[in-house]
């Protein structure tokens, strides 16, 4: 493998997505939330029901404008996916723990099983270094495609909950407008 030309950056977040495709910590609890609503995983999509779910801890909106990182993406969706009782489609773990750090919140080891839990959901898959190696990239910047990719395969594994209404759509959402004011497509997957 010719690795000469290969653009290798040893600061992740040099990889960051363009601002204007990043996504706010409001915006990813919000899509988290239409989608537990729309899967009757909620009862409504307000901050104070996805506190209950615990889904996020009270620090992640401390800073709501602030851009999400992945690793935020995968907390909340492994919070709000846990109680589902979802199969595997992949066995094994994908990820090492090198890429992790200890927070105040939580060690390595607790970040790296989140991201591998949904590696064998089938929600995320990382991405291969210049080495052949799988990362995550747990600091890096969420953008609206990644999250739409999230969100699509989470409404692939997720079953709607029981109900009159058994419909796998997901309710379509407002355009969301972007750091610099434009409105921007919506995200959120539909089949």
């Amino acid at each position: 493998m010719d690795v000469t030309n290969h653009a290798f950056s040893e600061d992740t977040q040099g990889d960051d997505p363009p601002l204007n495709e990043q996504i706010s910590r409001q915006q990813l609890l919000d899509e988290i939330a239409r989608f537990a609503v729309a899967k009757k995983l909620a009862q409504n999509n307000n901050a104070a029901e996805m506190l209950r779910l615990g889904v996020f801890r009270g620090s992640t909106l401390r800073r709501p404008a602030d851009s999400a990182s992945r690793m935020e993406a995968a907390l909340m969706t492994q919070r709000l996916l846990e109680p589902v009782g979802l199969s595997n489609t992949n066995a094994g773990n994908r990820f090492s723990v090198e890429e992790f750090g200890n927070t105040p919140e939580a060690s390595e080891q607790d970040y790296l099983s989140v991201v591998n839990r949904l590696f064998q959901w089938g929600i995320v898959n990382g991405q291969q270094d210049y080495l052949g190696n799988w990362r995550y990239y747990p600091t890096r910047k969420i953008s609206r495609s990644e999250l739409g990719l999230i969100l699509d395969r989470m409404n692939t594994v997720v079953p709607t909950a029981a109900s009159a209404n058994n419909s796998a759509t997901l309710i379509p959402t407002p355009p969301i407008a972007s750091n610099s004011g434009n409105a921007q497509a919506p995200f959120t997957a539909q089949p």
